[in-house]
């Protein structure tokens, strides 16, 4: 005997695994396109440093410099459009960029541990996630 409701509990479940993904994906998006942008700036170098990966994280180096960060935002826009389940990752590989985070003689005043701000921001909007 086949169960007549069946195909909308199956797809009422795809649409809601679809909505969770993508509110998942612009948390991502919106939270690490933050932490580019709000990298302290000199030359571009740092702000230009960040690489997404999914699975692994890259140990590349900029190639340029970017006071707006082009690459870092043009590397974030190519995120999966499906990420429930990956681990996703963006390194910044400079050597001292965590100099940056950490110090208070960041370039920019006020600018001190924004990146473990934007993770607990990003962290506190996916918990919401219902």
């Amino acid at each position: 005997m086949p169960l007549h409701g069946l195909r909308k509990v199956k797809d009422a479940i795809e649409d809601r695994v679809n909505d969770m993904n993508d509110h998942l994906r612009a948390i991502y998006l919106q939270g690490l396109s933050n932490i580019a942008v709000g990298t302290p700036v000199l030359e571009g170098m740092a702000r230009n440093g960040w690489f997404l990966s999914d699975g692994t994280p890259l140990e590349t180096l900029p190639s340029s410099a970017s006071k707006g960060g082009a690459d870092s935002l043009a590397r974030l826009a190519r995120m999966p459009d499906y990420v429930l389940g990956l681990n996703i990752y963006y390194a910044n590989n400079l050597p001292y960029i965590n100099r940056l985070n950490y110090t208070d003689w960041a370039i920019v005043p006020g600018t001190r541990g924004w990146v473990n701000r934007e993770i607990t921001q990003m962290q506190t909007a996916i918990r919401r996630i219902k």
